[in-house]
């Protein structure tokens, strides 16, 4: 190993051959120590949210549950699927025939080309039957595992669909509380949709946070009558709206929500004021439906154009139907709380791939990608909590900006000597309150300016106005 230079090896060619020395003895870089400590970053992650909530940090009351789609080390272009590799294979067929007539024909000498055109058959009848042998035993691979993909950079990566975009990617699970927008629980998986992700994301949340109960709000993307139940059972309270599936509200027909229920009759009432009685029940992938309709009752309905195109209207109930309507009541009662969860979820997912320029991922793998969704998700919580931290602790700095003036809260004196300087004083001390821009000037003699309050982290000057009090010599605590 080389040794730095007499006198600290401060020149530049020894400074020059230590480095290469280093570069060669292949000391670790990041990617190494990102990669070699992968077990750890999810730890890492748990511990420090166990950190925040020792600080009271989180609210523990509403979390808001998302995915977003990150891009993985893969082309679209090594993606195969089954049915595309049966069309290459069915066409690679074709070529090869029409290659192996036109062959024959140029032997026999029917088409008058000469020796050149031969031996560029050739060599492309042999590309192709090598790229057909590749194709059929990636195809004998997907047959094999069971899959309907396979990734030749990346295996365990997935075509999604992202805002109409079709990209290859994972899926990014966040459960943000709704206090400060701190990530409670995160995980990555190669599922193409939500469908089924709410119970266990909010449920190892709901762990972390040391509740027994909590609120858990996501998109329509999460419906699903299993996931809702299991939340329940998990003393989850969910609110997620329903979607609009069935093709009657794109046909502009009266949706199901219309037609009322009623669990004594156990019937359906329709828009008409007609009762749907006919019970038909059937299983589908393993649900129990049951369908309610009356011929009977739209052969003569008034309304029935503006109802069904059909004979008849058929209301399908599936088996969690109670649920999902019990769900629906409870959103109704708080409708705001969906405004709640955009401004509360997709503020990580803006800050990772915006400010922290996070929109792809740089390993390869469902292991290592986790790994770096978990320092990803941990830099975020570090970012965000220090603030909140600051300003829980220490109120003089709370609210401190560069665009206003701002109070500070002195030690010694009570939060009604203080006089707020900016209607746009931004803080979560409840202790101050802005007051109109009038205050901005010293409103008669009783106040007194103490001095140009130099804040050293910012470099900004603050103007402090306190309340003048007989016989006390106030001190300023910076």
């Amino acid at each position: 190993m080389l040794e730095p230079a007499p006198g600290g090896g401060s020149d530049p060619q020894s400074r020059t051959d230590l480095a290469a020395a280093r570069g060669a003895a292949g000391f670790p870089t990041i990617a190494d120590f990102r990669r070699d400590n992968r077990a750890a970053f999810k730890a890492v992650f748990r511990a420090f949210v166990l950190l925040c909530r020792k600080l009271d940090l989180f609210g523990g009351e509403l979390l808001a549950v998302d995915g977003t789609r990150l891009k993985a080390v893969n082309s679209r272009s090594r993606n195969f699927s089954r049915e595309g590799l049966a069309t290459y294979l069915a066409a690679a067929d074709a070529r090869l025939e029409r290659y192996l007539v036109e062959l024959d024909e140029i032997d026999r000498g029917e088409d008058g080309a000469g020796t050149g055109r031969g031996d560029t058959l050739a060599t492309k009848i042999a590309r192709l039957r090598e790229q057909r042998q590749a194709s059929a035993a990636l195809l004998g691979q997907l047959e094999d595992s069971g899959e309907g993909q396979i990734w030749l950079t990346d295996p365990d990566a997935r075509l999604m669909v992202a805002h109409s975009k079709v990209t290859v990617g994972y899926n990014a699970q966040v459960a943000v509380d709704a206090k400060h927008s701190l990530i409670v629980e995160q995980h990555v998986t190669n599922a193409c949709n939500d469908m089924g992700l709410l119970a266990p994301t909010a449920g190892a949340a709901m762990e972390a946070l040391g509740v027994e109960r909590i609120d858990a709000v996501a998109d329509m993307g999460y419906h699903s009558g299993d996931d809702i139940v299991a939340c329940e059972a998990a003393g989850i309270t969910p609110y997620i709206p329903r979607p609009h599936r069935a093709t009657a509200v794109g046909n502009g027909l009266f949706p199901k929500e219309r037609f009322r229920y009623d669990p004594v009759a156990d019937a359906y009432h329709c828009p008409g004021g007609q009762v749907l009685d006919t019970r038909y029940a059937s299983v589908t992938r393993g649900h129990l439906s049951v369908q309610y309709s009356s011929s009977a009752a739209c052969a003569g309905c008034q309304i029935k154009a503006r109802c069904t195109k059909g004979r008849w209207r058929r209301i399908n109930r599936g088996e969690h139907e109670a649920v999902i309507e019990r769900m629906a009541a409870r959103l109704a009662e708080r409708p705001g709380i969906l405004t709640i969860r955009k401004s509360t979820v997709e503020h990580p997912f803006g800050s990772i791939k915006q400010w922290m320029n996070q929109g792809a991922f740089l390993m390869r793998g469902l292991d290592k990608v986790r790994a770096e969704f978990s320092l990803t998700a941990l830099a975020y919580n570090l970012r965000r909590a220090i603030p909140h931290r600051r300003a829980s602790v220490d109120p003089r700095r709370a609210g401190l900006n560069r665009a206003s003036k701002c109070v500070v809260l002195m030690p010694d004196m009570a939060p009604t000597t203080l006089i707020p300087t900016s209607p746009r004083l931004d803080t979560h001390d409840t202790r101050l309150a802005p007051l109109p821009t009038a205050a901005l000037e010293p409103p008669e003699e009783s106040f007194r300016t103490v001095s140009m309050v130099k804040w050293e982290k910012l470099k900004l000057r603050q103007t402090v106005w306190l309340r003048a009090r007989p016989m006390v010599q106030t001190q300023s605590a910076f």
